[in-house]
């Protein structure tokens, strides 16, 4: 997948910018505050729906306006796309694929699957499993599409429905051992999707070793959310109890969580902070592969100031990386010779736009060489 055109209304600071973008490398240079990152957030708010930074939409939307407005053209092997995406202040969103009206972000993301490099990734590791979920299911979704869909939906209205049963049941009924087989059922599928996934990330997390130092003593696991040593319906039934007092469903698809860990030591009370970061981004990479693998074609990666976040032998081995599997990579800095020379291994197109003030401009190739 290609993104090769993108028009950016009122995201932050940029009031109305549209670029051509090439289907190899795209560097982005300015200072910090000038729009370089809320590129990469529009880009990312057209291949899923919300940005990789707030959770919030109040402030993607520039002062002066109601909503943000983005559109872009995707080449997806022979067929082209024409989508937007625009969410105004009241949590409004609106979704065009082809000038038709879609209503789930998943259409994007199958669109346009993006993967984020930037501050923020260190966040797999930090933050609780919720984001590593997120991690595993964009990984499955990709590899499982249809499949993974259908049975995620299908479990999370089951999950919904025990969960109101429990908030308001005083005791275990006919109704709610229904729920509880439905959602063993869709868990365990989730769950054998999951697995499958996992394997293909700890085969190129072992190969991954290889090109990234550091990452040698660590062990991915995979927890799918409940004992594994018994079934999960099983469980539900002899947690019903306990399950009503939570007033929710304490296992289940919904808890799974991916694992890293030195010796019996969960990563983060033995690495540091940058060791942290880099195992992070490894994995990123590991899940490009399958990801692309899976899909017969190209990602594309956001790279949000290679030359900040890693030391200059780190930004070799990550830039050597995505180049060697010919992602479109949209990659920012601060400095014009600095981010060139992290990426001067390219063979592919390269485009370098320079950014002030949230404006965009694109500087020739004969002004940089």
């Amino acid at each position: 997948m290609t993104l090769s055109r993108l028009s950016v209304s009122n995201f932050r600071n940029i009031s109305q910018t549209s670029l051509e973008l090439s289907k190899g490398l795209n560097l982005i240079v300015g200072q910090n505050g000038a729009g370089k990152t809320s590129l990469l957030e529009a880009i990312h708010l057209l291949s899923s729906g919300r940005s990789f930074r707030s959770a919030r939409i109040d402030p993607l939307i520039a002062f002066h306006s109601e909503s943000i407005v983005v559109f872009g053209s995707i080449q997806r092997k022979s067929v082209h796309y024409r989508v937007g995406v625009s969410r105004d202040r009241s949590g409004n969103r609106e979704i065009r694929i082809n000038g038709e009206s879609a209503s789930r972000s998943s259409d994007l993301a199958e669109l346009l699957p993006v993967l984020v490099l930037g501050p923020q990734t260190i966040e797999l590791f930090t933050e609780g499993p919720e984001i590593r979920r997120r991690f595993l299911n964009w990984g499955v979704f990709h590899v499982k599409h249809h499949d993974f869909l259908r049975s995620w939906n299908a479990a999370s209205k089951v999950l919904k429905q025990r969960n109101e049963l429990l908030k308001h049941s005083h005791q275990r009924t006919e109704q709610g051992d229904i729920w509880t087989s439905e959602l063993a059922r869709y868990s365990n599928l989730i769950h054998q999707m999951r697995q499958e996934f996992f394997s293909q990330l700890k085969q190129e997390f072992e190969e991954m070793r290889a090109t990234i130092q550091g990452l040698e003593d660590i062990e991915l696991g995979y927890a799918p959310g409940w004992k594994k040593d018994s079934d999960l319906e099983e469980q539900l039934v002899s947690q019903w109890q306990a399950d009503l007092q939570r007033g929710f469903t304490h296992s289940g698809f919904h808890r799974a969580n991916l694992t890293a860990k030195v010796g019996s030591e969960d990563v983060t009370s033995v690495l540091s902070r940058g060791e942290l970061k880099i195992l992070s981004w490894a994995l990123m990479l590991c899940q490009g592969k399958i990801a692309s693998r899976a899909l017969g074609e190209s990602i594309t990666y956001l790279v949000d100031d290679l030359p900040a976040e890693l030391d200059e032998n780190r930004r070799r081995q990550v830039s050597d990386v995505l180049l060697s599997d010919n992602y479109q990579i949209v990659a920012t800095g601060i400095d014009q010779s600095q981010l060139l020379a992290c990426w001067e291994g390219s063979t592919s197109e390269t485009k370098l736009f320079h950014v002030k003030h949230g404006q965009f401009g694109e500087i020739q190739r004969e002004t940089y060489e």
